[in-house]
């Protein structure tokens, strides 16, 4: 790689890494090019550039942090401890955003569609490592099962607990992991 590309390279992960700080502690109509550009110390010009627009921005954001979130949520299917604490530790990180996030992305299409997209990613992920727990559950369909595993296991879940009623992130794993025990009971 030439010098100018790595530099270029260099730039644009600057860029990545001021967006995704801005997006941790701001919400999504709060974070603007101008913002961005000061935290990377580049030209706004150049965040324009890189990313095109708000939501451009947001998709390398999450591309580049896909990997550290499959990393943190790498579980065995059936490890149901290990599964809460993992999704605890991730929302530790990055719940606060993503609550922010929510609560905006009615007003941007862009956002909207990448909140349905975690959705779905988190649902497929509790259909995996959970799946032993979904199996043979006569009391409800498996769609139900899966749902309530979904539930218990949500950023919603873990914002109620956490920041509304003060549960520390220990209190918090513990109150989901109970809440998946109730479908073991019932199988």
């Amino acid at each position: 790689m030439g010098a100018r590309a790595e530099t270029a390279a260099a730039t644009r992960e600057r860029a990545i890494q001021a967006a995704y700080e801005l997006f941790l502690e701001r919400h999504f109509d709060e974070v603007t090019f101008p913002a961005v550009a000061a935290r990377a110390g580049v030209s706004v010009p150049t965040i324009v550039r890189t990313f095109g627009t708000k939501e451009g921005m947001l998709a390398a954001v999450a591309a580049r942090e896909a990997p550290e979130r499959e990393r943190i949520r790498a579980v065995d299917p059936g490890d149901y401890a290990a599964a809460v604490r993992a999704v605890v530790r991730d929302y530790e990180a990055t719940g606060d955003a993503v609550m922010r996030a929510i609560v905006t992305a009615e007003r941007y299409p862009g956002l909207a569609d990448a909140i349905a997209q975690g959705r779905d990613a988190h649902k497929d992920w509790c259909a995996r490592v959970f799946g032993p727990l979904l199996d043979g559950t006569p009391a409800v369909t498996r769609e139900q099962a899966l749902l309530r595993c979904v539930v218990a296991t949500d950023v919603c879940t873990w914002h109620l607990l956490r920041r509304q009623h003060g549960l520390s992130a220990e209190e918090t794993a513990d109150v989901m992991l109970s809440t998946l025990g109730s479908l073991e009971g019932e199988r």
